[in-house]
């Protein structure tokens, strides 16, 4: 089978890491695959009508479609960069060829103008609805991006343009979800979905080599806004008797460092910096806790499976991606983003574990069984197989909006 793997970027990030993994996963059992990504468009530069559709990115991958011949598209993030006029494109391949187009679901984009399920008001971010369709009057209604008018307002034309008024994803035949939260989300848009969770990591590749005596807490990934990371640094107790490690960079960094300073926490909180995936896996195997703080709606957040399959606890935020990997695994802890005194509890109780000496055994063997990386690509072979027939190919009832 010859696959095409299209998503906006090649560097490493958790989308990037996961289409690595099926690219490799995929040519380990002699199907032939390629990316595409925005390197693969000549003279590729950025344009606000671009953003919105983009011919640049149009041109280039008609012309890889060409060439490669692909039997599968399978789609990632496409609209940072590549635009969601790539749809237009799919369309006229899948009439030409009869090809198949999928999806995996990384974040909201594909039923929000805002991909972190975000709309501001008076400054302020809000949670924009999780059980139901958008309105268009809340759509055009919203300001979706903290940057001003004119962001905002080209997030509505991309939306609008091309999933209200073309309806461009009707293209795509299935889409991937790896969680049940954002599953139920996409069945209340009236979209054809499965539940796939992502592959975690061999745990053996990543023993843990942790010292009895010692506490560690870790954060790794991207350090934006939404992570809330500078709130949970304003609550985090001084006299934490271990140390917490920040392992990663983004635009929020600046405002973790002055939480941090204005503190007194630098005996107690490290920066690590950005490293690449294989060194940050050593510090969560590392790590008692990885922690998770998100103040926004998380789709299947990588780094907490990556942390249970280092043997890693993990300590997230009350929303529901997050909320979904404790249930689902059995083990962790949860806080509420909204009361400080919550996340002192929860700390208090990781604490009071580390000392009877129960904070890392666990057994999560049936989670990572479900998300055994052979498994993942044994069932997505099966989705790339489906015939438009098949009973996961049958849309769900929309929700009322």
């Amino acid at each position: 089978m010859k696959v095409l793997l299209v998503n906006d970027y090649r560097r490493a990030g958790g989308c990037e890491v996961m289409v690595e993994q099926i690219r490799e996963g995929l040519a380990a059992r002699g199907h032939e695959v390629l990316v595409f990504t925005s390197e693969d468009v000549p003279g590729y530069r950025r344009t606000p009508l671009g953003y919105v559709d983009s011919q640049a990115c149009r041109h280039a991958l008609e012309a890889k479609l060409n060439q490669f011949i692909p039997e599968v598209v399978h789609l990632h993030n496409f609209y940072h960069e590549l635009s969601p006029g790539i749809l237009a494109t799919l369309r006229a391949w899948k009439n030409r060829t009869g090809g198949r187009v999928v999806m995996t679901v990384h974040d909201f984009h594909i039923v929000c103008p805002n991909a972190g399920m975000r709309y501001f008001r008076g400054g302020k971010p809000r949670i924009a609805a999780l059980d139901r369709r958008l309105t268009l009057g809340q759509i055009l209604g919203r300001r979706w991006d903290h940057r001003g008018f004119g962001y905002s307002a080209l997030k509505i034309l991309q939306h609008v343009w091309n999933y209200r008024l073309l309806k461009r994803r009707r293209v795509i035949d299935l889409f991937i979800s790896p969680s049940r939260f954002l599953k139920s989300m996409l069945e209340c848009n009236g979209l054809t979905v499965v539940w796939l969770p992502n592959p975690a990591p061999a745990p053996a590749i990543h023993k843990p080599e942790r010292s009895p005596d010692e506490l560690h807490l870790a954060f790794v990934g991207r350090v934006e806004p939404e992570k809330g990371l500078a709130e949970f640094l304003a609550v985090f107790p001084p006299d934490f008797p271990g140390m917490m490690e920040i392992v990663g960079d983004g635009s929020a960094l600046k405002a973790c460092r002055d939480m941090v300073a204005d503190r007194s926490l630098a005996h107690c909180v490290n920066f690590v910096g950005s490293v690449d995936h294989n060194e940050a896996l050593c510090y969560v195997a590392r790590a008692r806790v990885v922690i998770l703080p998100s103040r926004w709606p998380e789709n299947s957040p990588v780094s907490l499976v990556e942390a249970l399959a280092c043997g890693t606890s993990i300590l997230t935020s009350d929303m529901p991606g997050g909320q979904e990997i404790v249930n689902d695994s059995g083990v962790g802890y949860t806080f509420d983003i909204d009361n400080p005194d919550d996340l002192v509890r929860a700390l208090s109780k990781i604490v009071a574990d580390f000392k009877r000496g129960t904070l890392n055994k666990f057994d999560v063997t049936d989670f990572l069984q479900q998300r055994d990386e052979q498994n993942f690509i044994d069932r997505i072979i099966e989705l790339y197989e489906a015939s438009p027939q098949s009973p996961i190919a049958c849309p769900p009832e929309p929700c009322v909006s």
